[in-house]
């Protein structure tokens, strides 16, 4: 199903919406080389977005498991910063997380990274937050967020 633009917010149901609603935006003035949708390993999709004002600076936490995780390198800069809950213009806060990156000249750095969102209640896409990143895509910072991202597994 292709991204709903007829209102005041776009709205879209999946990784190809996230995708091109990233792309249409060109975060940083970039194009989109890559997008990580974030899963955690207890199976859930859906998580808190928490960032700090003018710190670019974010974390999550997963909706199923309550399970804290950094974004990128935010741990290694954060010192006691105050972060606020992102909400969704319907007041929810649970969202969908997909993670875009651009890489200017060496595909194996991560140079651009922007957080975009689905709201899980009613679809409306988002992006919080976006900043310059110059990471190895080999660093723990970037590559946490290429697989299931820690938490309290699902049983059996």
């Amino acid at each position: 199903m292709p991204i709903d633009k007829s209102g005041k917010w776009w709205k879209g149901t999946g990784e190809a919406d996230a995708i091109e609603y990233l792309n249409a935006l060109k975060p940083g003035g970039y194009p989109v080389d890559e997008v990580l949708p974030q899963t955690c390993e207890c199976g859930s999709t859906t998580f808190l977005v928490y960032r700090s004002g003018d710190d670019e600076l974010s974390y999550l936490v997963c909706c199923g498991c309550r399970s804290k995780t950094f974004v990128a390198d935010s741990e290694e800069h954060d010192d006691d910063h105050e972060y606020e809950l992102t909400k969704c213009p319907c007041d929810s806060t649970q969202l969908r997380i997909f993670l875009a990156v651009h890489s200017i000249n060496d595909k194996s750095v991560a140079n651009w990274m922007s957080i975009g969102v689905i709201c899980a209640a009613c679809g409306i896409l988002g992006m919080p937050l976006d900043w310059e990143f110059d990471t190895e895509k080999s660093d723990e910072s970037y590559s946490k967020h290429t697989r299931p991202l820690r938490g309290k597994k699902k049983r059996s």
